[in-house]
């Protein structure tokens, strides 16, 4: 058999489990011109970039993608035919100034979407309250935010008179518990 990328007549070594490494005379296939059996440095730049994409999808840390991203730069030289010194020195300079730069940013802006505001009555717990009535122990009242509210002392032995100006510490209920730095007993 001959035609393109084969041989007619060549002497061919055949696999050592076939004929025992024996040489015969039959047909040897060739690579046909221009054909390479390596695979281009962009492609595997892509493949790597697509790993850590699919790393920072399951971790979520932020730098896979970042990573990701630097390899896509690298892909992106090795397309336009830089050497493999320059796809290196363009990975980590693109890594680099992402993480040293962008990663801090990023992370805060996380944290500001994970920020809970406070709502109902746990926003109330650090508020100032006005007392209305003297706040003992066992009774008294509260106006926390333009609300009327049942109070009690949280230091049992305090007494607060009306008039004045108490942090909430907690609420029990339907009582809050107040304390007041300056008391008269």
């Amino acid at each position: 058999m001959s035609g393109p990328g084969r041989a007619t007549g060549q002497a061919v070594r055949e696999h050592p489990c076939q004929g025992g490494g024996t040489i015969r005379l039959g047909v040897a296939v060739t690579r046909p011109e221009g054909r390479r059996d390596e695979m281009p440095a962009w492609l595997l730049w892509v493949i790597v970039a697509a790993v850590l994409g699919g790393v920072e999808m399951l971790s979520l840390t932020l730098v896979a993608g970042l990573l990701a991203v630097a390899a896509v730069a690298a892909a992106v030289t090795a397309a336009l035919g830089v050497g493999g010194a320059g796809q290196a020195a363009a990975f980590a300079v693109t890594s680099g100034l992402s993480i040293a730069i962008l990663l801090p940013a990023l992370q805060r802006h996380r944290r500001s979407l994970t920020t809970h505001t406070r709502s109902g009555v746990s926003a109330l717990v650090g508020q100032s309250a006005q007392v209305l009535e003297r706040v003992d122990a066992q009774h008294g009242r509260v106006k926390i935010g333009g609300e009327i509210w049942s109070a009690r002392a949280y230091v049992p032995e305090q007494v607060i008179p009306a008039g004045a100006v108490v942090d909430v510490f907690e609420i029990r209920g339907a009582t809050a518990l107040v304390y007041a730095e300056e008391t008269t007993t």
